[in-house]
Parts: C-alpha cells; sequence; structure tokens
C-alpha cells in the first residue's frame, strides 16, 4: 500500500531564514529592536551622506541598498504572496527616514 504524499513546505525567502526566529519568538524581540535600529542608524548615515553631503559613494551604497530592497520585494510578491520581506524592508525604510529626519532636524548632520 502506498503512503499518501506530504505536501511539500512552502519555500522560505532569505529574509524569512534570516529574521524568522527573531519574530516569532517574543524572547528575542529585544535582540530585534537593536537590529533594526542598527540598521536604521546605518541607512540614515547613508542617505544623509548621499543627500545631504552629496558624497559619490554614499550615492552608490543608497542606489545598491534601494535595488536590494527592490529585488527583495519582487521576488517575494513574485510567489503571490505578501510575506515578510516586504513588511521588513518597508520597516526599514521608515525607521531610515524617521532616524534621518531627526538627525538632520537636531543638527547632528
Amino acid at each position: 500500500m502506498r503512503e499518501p504524499e506530504k505536501p511539500e513546505p512552502a519555500a522560505k525567502g532569505a529574509v524569512e531564514e534570516a529574521l524568522g526566529h527573531y519574530v516569532r519568538d517574543p524572547a528575542l524581540w529585544p535582540v530585534l529592536a537593536v537590529l533594526v535600529l542598527v540598521a536604521a542608524t546605518l541607512g540614515a548615515a547613508v542617505v544623509l551622506f548621499a543627500l545631504v553631503d552629496r558624497n559619490v559613494p554614499a550615492m552608490g551604497a543608497l542606489a545598491l541598498l534601494v535595488g536590494m530592497s527592490v529585488h527583495a520585494v519582487v521576488e517575494d510578491l513574485r510567489r503571490r504572496r505578501f510575506g515578510m520581506a516586504p513588511r521588513v524592508v518597508l520597516t526599514l525604510w521608515v525607521a531610515v527616514a524617521a532616524v534621518a529626519a531627526g538627525f538632520h532636524t537636531l543638527g547632528v548632520f
């Protein structure tokens, strides 16, 4: 007698594999908050150097970050789902904009 075939698990994206544990386990949420704040601070520095200081390498880095963000979102949406990648990308870019605006407003940069 033949066993019924088990459905294959849905393929996880790279973002979900990397950050899924931090999102699902409430004990790791402080670590996730620190990761988001560090990424937002670094992203804000790149944005400010590129847009305010007109630094050419920073413009290249910003273009690379935007390209990677678009790629992650498009790959996730190709699977016809709104998974973790678009949420993470949106959250990070909102945090980057908020930190950059705060730094610029306070005169830090």
